[in-house]
C-alpha cells in the first residue's frame, strides 16, 4: 500500500512475496522473493524491480488477485444451484467444477485459478492466512483444485460409497494410507487440516509429490474406500524374486513402475541382502545406462559394482563411470564415496581417496555415507 498524506491508503502490489521500498519520481521500488537455479531453496534470494505508478496501479493489485474473499466469491458462484453431491462423484466432476472454477475466476479477477504447483499452494496459504473470510464453498473448491490438478498428472479418483455433502470439513489428523506401489490421500482432510488444526500439510502440493516418490496416487473422501482400492494394488514379491535370484522378475516389476523410487530400493536392498550384488548391477545397470535415468538406479548400479569389479579394466571402467555421475550429480555425496573406494583399489591412489572422502563430509556431515567417508580417513590416517 501507498499511504499518502491524507492517511489513505492505495493497494499499488499483492502479493505475499512483495515488499514495497519506496515510491520516489513516479516509480514504484520493490523486492520480491525468487527461485533461482543454484542460488538455494524458493525464497532465499531477492529481486529488485522498479516500475512506474501508472503500471503499478494498473497490473499491481492482480499480481496476486486469489485473496480469500476472491476465493469464496468464486466458490459460490461456482457451486450456486449444484446438485448434492457434485462434483465428488467422478474424477469427470471434479474436472468439471475446477474448469467452471477458471471460468469464473477470469470473470471475476481477469485470471486464471491456479490447479497446479507453487501458484495453488499460495492461494492456500493466502486462504489460511484469512481463513475467517473464507466460506464452506470456498473450503470445498479449495479441495476441488488440490484433487483436479493431481488427477490432471495421473491420479486415480476413488469414488465414496454415499456421494458426500458440501460444507464445512471438520479437521481431522491427515491419515495417508500408503504401501510400497501407491498412496492415498482425502484431499478434504488435507485442506481441513492445513486450513484449521494448525499441524496440517503445509504447501500441500508440494509436500505429497515429494512424498509419492513416483508412486500411484488415489484420491477420495472416504478413508475405508482409499484403503480398499490400495489394498487392491498388486504389489511384487521382490523379496521372493530375491531369494530366486530372478533377476528377470525384478526387472519387469521395475520397468511396469518406471517412476517409482521407493519400489527400486526396496529391489536393491532386497537383493543386496541375499549378497548378489552382481544381479543389483545387472538390474539397476539396464535401467541406469537409459537416457533420463533415475539417480536410485545409478547409486545402485556403481555400488553394487564397487563390491564386485575385478582389478584392471573392470575397476578402470567403474572409475570412469563414476567420475560421469559426478559430472550429472556433483552435489550427490555418495559419489564421491564410490570414487574414493576405487582409487583405493587402483593402484592404491590414497591422495585422490582422502580428497573424496573429505569432499563426501562437506556435503554431507550426518548419516550413513558420511560415517562410511569418516572410517575410511580415520583408517588412512591410522594405516
Amino acid at each position: 500500500y501507498w499511504v499518502q498524506g491524507g492517511g489513505e491508503a492505495e493497494l499499488l502490489i499483492s502479493g505475499p512475496e512483495c515488499t514495497g521500498v519506496a515510491v520516489e519520481g513516479g516509480e514504484l521500488t520493490f523486492l520480491t522473493s525468487a527461485r533461482l537455479p543454484g542460488r538455494g531453496p524458493p525464497g532465499d534470494s531477492l529481486l529488485a524491480f522498479r516500475v512506474s505508478l501508472e503500471a503499478a496501479r494498473r497490473h499491481g493489485p492482480l499480481s496476486f488477485p486469489f485473496s480469500t474473499s476472491l476465493l469464496s466469491r468464486i466458490a459460490d458462484q461456482v457451486f450456486r444451484g449444484a446438485p448434492d453431491g457434485w462434483p465428488f462423484r467422478s474424477a469427470g466432476e471434479i474436472g468439471e467444477c475446477a474448469r467452471r472454477g477458471v471460468e469464473v475466476s477470469r470473470e471475476l479477477a481477469g485470471r486464471a485459478l491456479p490447479v497446479h504447483g507453487r501458484e495453488l499452494d499460495r492461494v492456500v496459504g493466502e486462504a489460511f492466512r484469512s481463513r475467517t473470510e473464507l466460506t464452506s464453498s470456498g473450503e470445498v473448491l479449495l479441495g476441488v483444485l488440490l484433487a483436479a490438478g493431481f488427477l490432471e498428472r495421473g491420479a486415480v479418483w476413488v469414488p465414496s460409497p454415499a456421494a458426500p455433502a458440501r460444507g464445512f470439513w471438520q479437521p481431522r489428523i491427515v491419515q495417508t494410507v500408503d504401501s510400497i506401489v501407491a498412496v492415498g490421500y482425502s484431499p478434504a482432510d488435507v485442506i481441513a487440516s492445513t486450513l484449521h488444526d494448525g499441524e496440517g500439510i503445509w504447501e500441500p502440493v508440494a509436500t505429497i509429490s515429494r512424498y509419492l516418490k513416483g508412486r500411484k496416487l488415489l484420491l477420495g473422501l472416504d478413508r475405508e474406500a482409499l484403503a480398499e482400492a490400495l489394498a487392491r494394488e498388486p504389489v511384487p514379491d521382490l523379496a521372493a524374486a530375491a531369494r530366486a535370484g530372478d533377476a528377470a522378475a525384478i526387472g519387469a516389476a521395475l520397468r511396469a513402475a518406471p517412476a517409482n523410487e521407493l519400489l527400486r530400493q526396496r529391489a536393491y536392498l532386497q537383493l543386496s541382502a541375499e549378497g548378489r550384488y552382481d544381479l543389483v548391477a545387472e538390474v539397476a545397470g539396464e535401467l541406469a545406462r537409459r537416457e533420463g535415468a533415475m539417480l536410485v538406479d545409478r547409486k545402485a548400479w556403481l555400488l553394487a559394482r564397487t563390491r564386485t569389479a575385478a582389478a584392471g579394466a573392470e575397476l578402470a571402467a567403474l572409475r570412469e563411470d563414476i567420475r560421469k555421475a559426478i559430472e550429472a550429480h556433483p552435489g550427490e555425496a555418495s559419489f564421491y564415496l564410490f570414487l574414493g573406494q576405487a582409487c583405493e583399489r587402483e593402484g592404491g591412489d590414497l591422495k585422490r581417496a582422502r580428497a573424496c572422502y573429505h569432499r563426501v563430509l562437506k556435503l554431507e556431515a550426518k548419516g550413513d555415507v558420511a560415517d562410511q567417508a569418516r572410517e575410511r580417513l580415520e583408517a588412512l590416517e591410522a594405516g
